[in-house]
């Protein structure tokens, strides 16, 4: 690129130039100039070629880091494949701290005492939802992973002792495709997606995240010699730790991890659709709720839980309110029918929630293609009540999975006694109406 002159700064008037014409005098090239004037990074201009052989991980470090370095900006992406081959990135200095991110890519977190606070947004050229297809802007990475929840990408703070480890630069992440390697012959998929679990007011937006040679729409035979993965891996983790609200925008998926999302603090999610992970959506321990405006669940062994892990802090209630989750469940081409015993047999449908603890509270809205539109099959999760919004019934419980911590006033049907039954306060009292 040409080298941009001393003049064609006259024009603008936005920043100091004082702080910019001693670096064009230097001969640096012009895209690094209107990097410094509109907070654009393009990952070409750090060495990035994106032509899926090519290892590309170094130049988008740099790119990320240089947008961090100047106050914030835009990372962009062109569309291609760009390979990830670089190891997991620990131990990183910050003043005196260091931090573990455990990821391949990585937010930088604030230097200890900085009250700087910026925003960093990578975003690709054009948005892909199915991963099977190669187009859009592609992050395949090709590791194994090691260690706590391994990731391609990690926002999060140096631990400074005290046990807080959020991030408090804004991270958003748009219009990108992640590809992890799904060893199929051994420990399954080892890497997760994306960790912005300690990320402050994160925001992703249009991001797919699978394994290679997925199909989001359909089955496909790679699934047949697919393994539980080994480390629980998960493809999108987002908002656990304090109020910055997480958002989740556009329609993201995620297809082929032992959890798909892992949901914490005040999470608003869009529309999102799981394929062919063990469990749909995990919610962490939060004092805020959560909020799925619109999901699809397909081909996943459990749909919701309450938290199951003990990675982060120890487990405890969350809210989660879902206006509509469609289910579904494996198809036979052949008989042209729907089964439950397509696929590996860790697919195989065991329960639409999991919450042995019953630790999730709220409400979800659901339809299941296929059959079972009755009572959803739980493990659990007597506070987190379904209605089966294609035969238009209520909330519905049976006997043993009745709300345990249930308002005054709340009403729903009995399916053992096929009866409305309402809390008083002190007891459940059927209610003189037989359901139909």
């Amino acid at each position: 690129m040409a080298d941009i002159k001393i003049s064609e700064l006259d024009a603008v008037t936005t920043f100091d130039k004082s702080e910019i014409i001693p670096v064009v005098q230097s001969g640096v090239t012009k895209s690094l100039i209107l990097s410094k004037l509109y907070h654009y990074y393009n990952v070409e201009t750090y060495g990035a070629v994106h032509d899926g052989v090519t290892d590309d991980t170094e130049a988008i470090q740099d790119a990320i880091n240089a947008a961090y370095a100047g106050g914030g900006g835009t990372v962009f992406f062109p569309n291609g494949t760009y390979l990830l081959s670089g190891p997991l990135q620990n131990n990183i200095p910050f003043g005196a701290y260091e931090t573990d991110y455990n990821s391949q890519l990585y937010i930088p977190s604030p230097d200890p005492g900085s009250t700087t606070r910026v925003t960093v947004k990578l975003l690709g050229e054009s948005h892909n939802k199915s991963a099977s297809v190669g187009v859009g802007v592609i992050w395949k990475s090709t590791i194994a992973g090691s260690g706590t929840w391994p990731s391609v990408i990690c926002s999060r703070r140096y631990n400074d002792g005290s046990g807080t480890l959020m991030n408090y630069h804004d991270t958003i992440i748009e219009n990108i495709t992640i590809l992890v390697n799904p060893f199929t012959d051994s420990t399954g998929v080892s890497m997760c997606g994306i960790n912005l679990l300690y990320a402050s007011h994160p925001v992703i937006c249009n991001v797919t995240v699978g394994f290679y040679a997925t199909h989001v729409d359909g089955y496909n035979a790679t699934l047949e010699i697919l393994v539980i993965p080994e480390n629980h891996a998960f493809g999108i983790g987002i908002g656990f730790d304090a109020n910055d609200f997480a958002e989740v925008k556009g329609e993201c998926v995620v297809d082929g991890f032992y959890y798909g999302f892992l949901f914490g603090e005040g999470v608003y999610a869009e529309t999102i659709h799981s394929y062919h992970n063990y469990i749909s959506v995990m919610t962490l321990t939060a004092d805020y709720g959560c909020v799925i405006n619109y999901m699809v669940s397909h081909w996943c062994r459990i749909d919701f839980a309450g938290q199951l892990e003990t990675v982060y802090k120890t487990p405890g209630k969350n809210v989660l309110m879902v206006n509509l989750v469609v289910i579904e469940e494996w198809f036979e081409p052949a008989s042209g029918s729907w089964i439950a015993t397509r696929g590996p047999a860790w697919l195989e449908k065991e329960y639409f929630v999991t919450d042995p603890s019953n630790l999730l509270y709220g409400r979800m809205n659901f339809r299941v293609s296929g059959g079972m539109n009755a009572m959803t099959q739980k493990n659990g999760g007597t506070n987190f009540i379904p209605r089966n919004v294609y035969t238009g019934g209520g909330w519905h419980w049976n006997t043993a999975l009745r709300p345990t911590d249930p308002d005054w006033g709340m009403m729903g049907l009995n399916i053992n006694t096929a009866k409305m039954e309402m809390w008083n306060g002190y007891s459940w009292v059927t209610l003189d109406v037989t359901a139909l």
